[in-house]
């Protein structure tokens, strides 16, 4: 498996959004320990969309 992380760059006008159901990713939740263990350099948060409860690790500016 081959993970492929993008840094977005939203800037003030540009919301986040799901990858499944287009809309406005507004709950973030905290990392998990393992996450910030392994791999304390990256910059991830987490999200989770309220609308169809996909959850997805965005990189931070």
């Amino acid at each position: 498996m081959k993970l492929v992380l993008k840094k977005n760059k939203p800037t003030s006008n540009v919301k986040l959004k799901c990858k499944a159901c287009k809309k406005e990713l507004d709950h973030r939740i905290p990392r998990a320990a393992i996450i910030k263990i392994l791999f304390p350099w990256l910059h991830l948060k987490h999200y989770k969309c309220t609308n169809c409860m996909r959850t997805t690790y965005r990189i931070a500016n």
